[in-house]
């Protein structure tokens, strides 16, 4: 298989250097042939002991963010989305859509090389031997504090259902608190009496009471405004826990799990607005703006929150076309993003422009200056693109694949809670990351880390031992 996926690899390349500049229906089409044929291969050989894991998620949201637009709805209407109103090169969206093929094939090249490894299955303390009672009540007590801080500080605009309503306070505080819910989340389930044979159902009542009760206010707080991304990423959390620990979700339950998902999620972003005078004041007025406002002309218009993004990949292009890359720039703030406070520190001593070192501030800034508010985010191909170019799409994409199949097999493997914790982390954020920054999971995935060792080091939060069922 090394040898197939590295002819994909190889195929790819050849395909970006000679991709015509100019907008080819065929040639994008022959690029998603490809993509497609070479995902169904690769993620059957890499599935590990259910579907649902970070690379089918990953590789359905790359399909959205980045093959979508070019085959299937800019025949239709160039404009199919109103972002696509805004200003970007046209002839540059074939070699944009081979570069995304190019470093797909070069992530799928990585997680295959270390997919052929062995690993050593030999572990102490696996998660389904050991316990943290004291450890999980602690951790469901600071999230209960942290989320009644930030209602406390978020501002009488979320309680009416305005979408980014939130003080500047109440966006620390979340950073801080959605880490620590999921985190909690992780730890409860490694601390619950599992069962091979337990339904979903009964997997759900087995959570403390406590902790459902904050999971119901959290998803129905933040679905009230429209925000699904903290609820998305607890939802897959929940999910992911079931089919690794419990019970593999097979595909044929994924699929339509995944549709609903998606039509729940799109049903939300058309009932939410930004106008405190059009909330709704009531579950029916909000069911109906979401009626009223939805409607569906394509199974895609589902994907419309990460279809968007494409623009952003042919403006990235066009840009590192006319200013060239920036050498890795775009990239300094996230690693300084762990310890608190730093991010600001630094910008303020070395007088740089903060939004010169993002890339989803240069592509708002450069497509419009005055529209408060308005952010257009980036692509994750087109992040690693305008800091390293072409190089740097391949060989960190290539890293990224060969990252998380290490994380995913010595998790499968292992199953310690460490490896628990981090690979549930980054599989919360598979669908987020193609329309994210490279370096996104970062911040989350070593504070997640680094709070539970430095917590069950405690003598108070000592692990025990449970008995095996």
């Amino acid at each position: 298989m090394k040898i197939f996926f590295g002819g994909i690899f190889v195929l790819s390349f050849v395909l970006y250097l000679v991709a015509p500049g100019y907008y080819s229906l065929g040639y994008c089409s022959l690029l998603l042939s490809i993509f497609i044929f070479s995902s169904i291969l690769f993620l059957r050989i890499t599935k590990g002991i259910t579907f649902f894991n970070f690379h089918m998620l990953f590789i359905i949201s790359m399909f959205f963010v980045n093959f979508v637009y070019p085959v299937f709805l800019r025949p239709i209407n160039i404009a199919y989305f109103p972002v696509f109103n805004l200003p970007f090169n046209e002839n540059i969206i074939t070699k944009a859509t081979a570069l995304v093929q190019l470093g797909t094939s070069a992530y799928m090249l990585g997680a295959i090389i270390y997919n052929n490894k062995k690993i050593n299955h030999t572990t102490n303390n696996k998660i389904h031997e050991i316990s943290y009672n004291r450890l999980t009540q602690f951790l469901i007590f600071i999230s209960y504090c942290l989320f009644i801080i930030f209602l406390l500080t978020v501002g009488s605009g979320f309680f009416k259902g305005v979408f980014s309503s939130y003080s500047s306070t109440s966006v620390y505080i979340l950073v801080i608190f959605q880490p620590v819910l999921y985190l909690t989340t992780i730890v409860s389930v490694i601390n619950m009496k599992r069962k091979s044979s337990m339904s979903f159902i009964s997997y759900l009542n087995s959570f403390k009471m406590a902790l459902k009760i904050l999971f119901l206010f959290f998803i129905l707080s933040f679905l009230f405004v429209g925000d699904r991304g903290p609820v998305l990423y607890l939802l897959i959390i929940i999910l992911g826990l079931y089919s690794y620990l419990i019970k593999p979700l097979k595909l044929r339950t994924l699929l339509p799990l995944l549709i609903l998902g998606m039509f729940i999620m799109t049903f939300i972003s058309h009932s939410r607005t930004t106008d405190s005078q059009q909330s709704a004041s009531n579950l029916k007025e909000y069911i109906d703006t979401g009626k009223n406002r939805m409607n569906l002309n394509s199974f895609f218009d589902l994907g419309m929150d990460l279809i968007v993004n494409n623009r952003n990949l042919y403006f990235g292009m066009d840009y590192v076309d006319k200013y060239g890359i920036n050498y890795g720039k775009t990239m300094v703030l996230y690693p300084l993003s762990i310890i608190p406070g730093l991010q600001g520190f630094i910008v303020k001593i070395t007088g740089v422009n903060s939004q010169s070192l993002s890339t989803a501030h240069i592509i708002t800034t450069e497509t419009f200056e005055k529209r408060k508010g308005w952010g257009l985010g980036t692509n994750l191909i087109v992040d690693i693109y305008m800091a390293f170019g072409t190089f740097g799409v391949v060989v960190l994409m290539f890293i990224l694949g060969f990252f998380i199949q290490k994380l995913q097999n010595l998790f499968i493997a292992k199953q310690t809670s460490e490896l628990t914790i981090l690979y549930m982390i980054m599989l919360s954020l598979a669908i987020y990351l193609p329309r994210a920054v490279f370096l996104h999971p970062i911040r989350p995935l070593v504070w997640s880390y680094i709070s539970f060792i430095a917590l069950k080091s405690l003598p108070i939060f000592k692990m025990t031992r449970k008995t095996l069922i």
